[in-house]
């Protein structure tokens, strides 16, 4: 199947499913699933989680921050 038939098929703009193939291929080495994109994207956090943490990181500064973020 072509790029131009799927579009037709699901009715996303062709342009937006080559996008859209693009970014996953810069996120996903070749032969990845979808259970590696879950390991980037890190830990689950609950509603408790994140009540706590977002009051937290307001008072960081931007090298903590930045820290925080990337843990």
């Amino acid at each position: 199947m072509t790029a131009t038939e799927l579009a037709r098929e699901v009715k996303i703009p062709q342009p937006t499913l080559s996008k859209w193939h693009a970014l996953s291929q810069a996120v996903m080495p070749q032969g990845g699933t979808p259970n590696d994109l879950k390991q980037l994207a890190g830990p689950v956090r609950s509603a408790g989680d994140k009540v706590r943490i977002v009051p937290a990181a307001e008072r960081l500064s931007d090298n903590e921050l930045g820290a925080l973020l990337r843990r």
